[in-house]
């Protein structure tokens, strides 16, 4: 069993000035690297759309992105596979429609993505139901599949350069608005959801209950389930506790975090050290025991340098 820790790894400058908070925050956690090896991945956002929590998911579901695919392509089929009873065709590729806020911002249009919204199948499914004329003879049509997302089925040419609604959460939508002329179809008709959802009674209870309103839908995916290689993907334990307060630079409530890990995940583990996965925002740690006997003499003489990957000195 791995343990993976999202929003576990501050960019730096600001992980050198938090180390020596965390050896304090959570021994147990640091005892453990100080006895593995480890391997830091620096990720390219541009080039891999996706979270460093979402790209490790998709390697270790062993998806193969196609030449002219990113790593983000294989978000829909993920999302998918991840829900009981769907069987998705294997060489049919998956596009979602995520149910999202947008707003304005001080660097443009900020994200909010479904997960965050507190949605209802109601919610959902009522703005589905007055929504579906809308794709009619657009070329494209959608299916209901859950409260938050809805699959797109585009027309069969149809290609776009998707990023995951996660990443834009992170940054500034207008930095991955593609303007391109093969996804303004697409773009249009989100236009014109937008203006009908603007006072939907969906989102005009959703307002007098203090809700933010849904007001756009934002593709990913286009992949297929064919381009995923791993059978049987090795289990993990996956933990979030990190992710808002690393986002928000919020580093007292941060290091609370890992108190609470420190207590409640941590130190009652007692057993040789697990394998653990850090998580950034585009950096991930991945932290292996050493092997035992002979081997792990050998490797004691090798300076475990994880400090160093994580301050990026």
């Amino acid at each position: 069993m791995q343990i993976v820790l999202s929003g576990a790894l501050p960019e730096p400058p600001y992980a050198s000035k938090l180390l020596p908070e965390l050896e304090k925050a959570a021994p147990t956690l640091v005892r453990w690297l100080n006895q593995s090896q480890s391997t830091l991945q620096v990720l390219d956002s541009n080039q891999e759309r996706c979270t460093a929590l979402e790209y490790w998911q998709l390697q270790q579901a062993g998806f193969q992105p196609k030449p002219a695919q990113h790593s983000s392509a294989g978000l829909g089929v993920l999302w998918m596979q991840s829900q009981q009873n769907l069987t998705l065709a294997p060489e049919a590729a998956v596009w979602l429609g995520e149910l999202v806020h947008i707003s304005p911002s001080r660097d443009g249009a900020a994200l909010i993505p479904a997960a965050d919204l507190d949605i209802s199948s109601e919610d959902s499914e009522a703005l589905f139901n007055s929504s579906v004329a809308w794709f009619e003879g657009t070329g494209f049509s959608a299916e209901y599949v859950s409260a938050q997302c809805w699959r797109i089925h585009p027309p069969e040419d149809f290609h776009a350069r998707t990023v995951s609604s996660a990443l834009v959460s992170q940054s500034a939508v207008n930095h991955w608005w593609e303007q391109d002329t093969e996804t303004r179809p697409w773009r249009r008709l989100v236009n014109e959801l937008q203006m009908f959802w603007f006072n939907h009674p969906v989102n005009q209870q959703r307002s007098a209950e203090g809700k933010l309103p849904i007001n756009s839908l934002w593709l990913q995916g286009g992949g297929c389930a064919a381009q995923f290689q791993s059978a049987h993907a090795a289990p993990y334990q996956l933990f979030t506790d990190l992710e808002d307060s690393l986002q928000q630079q919020d580093w007292s409530r941060w290091l609370e975090a890992w108190q609470l890990l420190e207590k409640n995940c941590f130190a009652p583990l007692q057993q040789q050290p697990p394998s653990v996965v850090l998580c950034g925002q585009s950096r991930l740690l991945s932290v292996n025991p050493q092997p035992a006997g002979f081997l792990r003499k050998l490797f004691a003489s090798k300076k475990n340098d994880w400090k160093k990957q994580w301050s990026s000195l």
